[in-house]
């Protein structure tokens, strides 16, 4: 039982959403005169009648028959078969209680058409057994470039609406891409790696979706994750250069004006103080002389004052008793 490689199906994941689109047209629109009696009968021998497997059966018969015209090229055939072994996979994936894997299936519509009359075996060699979980990680890149080829219509038909295909884009790949690292060494990295090259490219002329982030990042080293976190998102490299070296200069020139200006303030305020200080020293010498000698000059002429309140009662009082005597005195003449 052959196993596929995530690696094989990486290579064409670009171009598998237009290949499994051409393939559901083909379901219904190709090869009108294929029988669908034949996969009736496939339904019924091989899966109790159950109608969910006519479709597939549909599927791999018209496009067998779509792959094998002379105007497909022959280096194209073998993307188309791996397109529709994914396809294969895809929907036997979502039939309940299925037990037939992609080589299963494979085998049983060959022994419908033995005589390979309607081209079955043109994808003989490229039909293989798809894991779970490799089908996982193809199913995760799919979506990415099924919605970057949606937006990619916006160029056509000016719809900004996909440009929410383009944010779908950004959402789904940021939480992918948690799994790698600089060190990582697998496939599904590197296959996310060529996804945000593929966008970036698309986002470089981009004019219409302008709340979208145009650059995508890839952990490869440090210096690239710092480079996306300095320049942000939403202008081109050589602008966010620029924008980086007006800011360092602001820095630098911001940084010079404030050590400037903290020398100034420190050689003012000494300034000041010394001023003070000195002032201050000069008031106390100045006061010290002159205030004690008026200071005891005061006291003298209120000690002095003093003494000139309690004289004047003391030296009048034998004044106004000579006025009395003499007022009140008899003269006498000798005889």
């Amino acid at each position: 039982m052959p196993e596929a490689k995530e690696e094989e199906y990486y290579v064409i994941l670009s171009q598998l959403p237009g290949y499994v689109n051409t393939l559901n047209s083909n379901i219904n629109n190709y090869f009108s005169r294929f029988n669908n009696e034949i996969c009736k009968k496939f339904t019924k021998d091989n899966f109790n009648s159950n109608e969910i497997y006519i479709n597939l059966c549909l599927g791999v018969f018209k496009f067998s028959q779509y792959l094998s015209q002379d105007t497909l090229p022959t280096a194209d055939r073998s993307a188309w078969c791996k397109d529709l072994d994914y396809w294969l996979k895809n929907e036997l994936k979502n039939i309940q209680d299925n037990e037939c894997s992609n080589t299963c299936i494979y085998r049983k519509l060959k022994l419908i058409d033995p005589k390979n009359y309607y081209q079955i075996n043109a994808c003989e060699n490229e039909i293989k057994d798809i894991k779970d979980s490799t089908f996982m990680n193809i199913e995760k890149l799919y979506t990415l470039y099924d919605n970057l080829n949606k937006y990619m219509n916006i160029f056509f038909t000016n719809d900004i609406s996909l440009c929410d295909n383009a944010i779908e884009c950004v959402n789904l790949y940021e939480h992918q891409i948690t799994q790698c690292n600089p060190q990582s060494n697998n496939a599904i990295c590197d296959a996310l790696k060529k996804f945000k090259d593929d966008y970036n490219t698309q986002m470089k002329t981009d004019t219409k979706c302008i709340e979208v982030k145009k650059k995508l990042l890839y952990p490869e080293t440090e210096e690239i994750a710092e480079e996306g976190r300095r320049y942000g998102e939403d202008n081109g490299l050589s602008d966010r250069q620029s924008s980086r070296e007006n800011a360092d200069t602001t820095d630098t020139v911001s940084s010079g004006s404030s050590t400037t200006f903290n020398i100034i303030i420190v050689v003012v305020v000494s300034l000041v103080v010394s001023k003070v200080l000195f002032i201050l020293y000069k008031f106390e010498a100045f006061r010290s002389p002159i205030n004690n000698p008026l200071q005891k000059m005061k006291n003298m002429w209120r000690n002095i004052n003093e003494r000139k309140n309690e004289l004047p009662i003391f030296e009048q009082e034998p004044e106004n008793t000579n006025f009395i005597e003499r007022r009140y005195s008899i003269a006498y003449h000798s005889s």
